[in-house]
């Protein structure tokens, strides 16, 4: 079986993704006056920042017919608000991407109670366990991508793991289904409720 290539225009949202996922990542940051940098294996990371304040995992992904065999882990540290949220992208134990989010988020906001409007899209899925807490229910997805290869229009199919979450917000509202992709919210549903 041989591979086609087809040429087609990217989606426009297909297109800021790819843009997010090519963000430059910072090589490096201190957890109090020791330096963290790419390269690091797991172990390091915790000897000099302690556990991470949230972390999740994924499997394998799917290119094609390939199957690239590791597991990716997202750590992520939140310093309070009166600095930056840091995620570390580990593959094999090792320490491959260090990012810088948004601003950390004091202790009142991981006690209040979630509501709908908490959750928007481009959300890390740190930010969205901080503010809503656990799902209703969770699940892994594998969702169909379009790869640009090299800034071509050249286009690959792939598959990537993705989590689904389910958030409950009380009587009388709709509950709403997160999908995250690559640790970021990337589609909000409501759900109607069963009859």
């Amino acid at each position: 079986m041989t591979a086609t290539t087809t040429h087609r225009r990217l989606h426009p949202l297909a297109l800021s993704l790819a843009f997010a996922a090519a963000a430059p990542a910072l090589a490096d940051f201190r957890c109090g006056s020791r330096l963290v940098t790419e390269g690091m294996r797991g172990f390091e990371i915790i000897e000099r920042c302690g556990d991470p304040d949230y972390s999740a995992s994924y499997p394998l992904r799917v290119l094609g017919d390939h199957r690239l065999p590791f597991e990716e882990h997202h750590w992520y540290y939140n310093p309070g608000s009166q600095s930056f949220v840091r995620r570390m992208v580990l593959r094999n134990d090792e320490v491959i991407a260090i990012e810088r989010l948004g601003r950390g988020m004091p202790e009142t906001t991981l006690t209040r109670q979630c509501q709908p409007g908490d959750l928007a899209l481009g959300q890390s899925e740190f930010e969205v366990q901080a503010r809503c807490g656990q799902p209703l229910a969770r699940r892994f997805l594998w969702q169909g991508y379009l790869l640009d290869n090299q800034q071509t229009v050249a286009i690959a199919p792939g598959y990537a793991p993705a989590l689904e979450w389910v958030f409950e917000f009380g009587a009388g509202q709709f509950r709403r289904a997160v999908i995250l992709r690559n640790g970021q919210v990337t589609h909000i549903e409501v759900l109607q409720k069963a009859r």
